[in-house]
């Protein structure tokens, strides 16, 4: 058997496994570029995504769904959770049950969001039956913290869907003295919160991980937490990453980056004056969301499982 997941901007691959999805076989996908595009009509707190496993004995390949299911529906870690039987969403009963057409027993992979992903089998109309833990562990031994200014458009939401997909832990949206997107607190600071965890939830069902990160409310740079080493990406300074983690001892890495039109001198100043490190991306000046990536995708390689 081979498992897949198809998300939001591609399907992948996987590679063979020995035993079908409901065996106590973990399923460990393996994603290949390229490929078409599924698009999971939920994508929120009770999302869901498709694997797919490969065709044995020249019968059609079998579409295995992958839910979601919070802690507060009753999902633990505990690996004791198997055995127990939890309520599906409206939306995943109705989705599994009247589009899919799934009968009794069929096969589902569910996780939790804080590290668990086990098999499961379906329990018309709107229970999972939890089977054994699959024992992936997809994520990042970094703990990093991406603290990003917040950007105009959709390219936040950019951010925020690949620095997921990268394997950060948590992101914290700045708003420096630069930034030209205003949120005010009260009910637009909460709305746009729910929208950006969506985007991290279905970021994470799409790249196949058992984590969802931790998005933090807006704060300015001079409230941001630098008891962690904090690296602060500057266009006019600094030193390449290598040679700064050379001094900073293993463990949780944050990473702050400026806005359109770079960080002001004070907010600079105000940084490295309580500790932060001035980080170096080189000699050409790169958007926000450009440097976003590039500096995750740069901590991956040399602290994180990019190695």
């Amino acid at each position: 058997m081979v498992a897949a997941k198809w998300g939001a901007t591609g399907a992948t691959q996987a590679q063979p496994q020995t035993q079908a999805a409901s065996s106590s076989k973990a399923i460990r996908p393996h994603r290949a570029p390229g490929g078409c595009a599924h698009v999971c009509p939920f994508a929120g707190p009770f999302g869901c995504s498709m694997l797919l496993a490969s065709p044995t004995n020249n019968q059609e390949p079998e579409m295995i769904p992958r839910l979601y299911l919070p802690p507060d529906s009753g999902a633990t870690t505990d690996p004791t959770l198997t055995g127990a039987s939890l309520p599906l969403s409206k939306e995943q009963s109705h989705y599994l049950a009247r589009v899919l057409r799934l009968e009794e027993g069929a096969a589902l992979v569910v996780f939790d969001g804080c590290g668990g992903e086990w098999e499961a089998t379906f329990l018309p109309p709107a229970t999972a039956h939890i089977g054994t833990p699959t024992g992936r562990n997809p994520e990042s031994p970094l703990d990093l913290t991406l603290a990003c200014a917040i950007g105009k458009g959709d390219r936040f939401d950019w951010v925020l869907q690949k620095a997921t997909e990268a394997g950060v832990t948590r992101i914290v949206p700045l708003l420096t003295r630069r930034t030209q997107v205003k949120i005010e607190a009260g009910q637009k600071e909460e709305r746009k919160l729910e929208r950006w965890q969506a985007i991290v939830m279905e970021a994470a069902e799409q790249s196949e991980r058992t984590v969802i990160p931790e998005i933090a409310p807006p704060i300015t740079p001079s409230r941001l937490d630098l008891s962690i080493p904090t690296l602060v990406a500057f266009e006019r300074g600094g030193r390449p990453m290598e040679q700064l983690l050379a001094d900073i001892p293993t463990g949780p890495l944050q990473i702050a980056i400026g806005p359109e039109g770079g960080w002001d001198p004070e907010e600079v100043a105000d940084l490295s004056g309580r500790g932060a490190h001035l980080l170096s991306l080189g000699p050409r000046i790169l958007r926000m969301e450009t440097a976003a990536l590039a500096v995750v995708a740069l901590a991956q390689a040399l602290r994180g499982d990019w190695r």
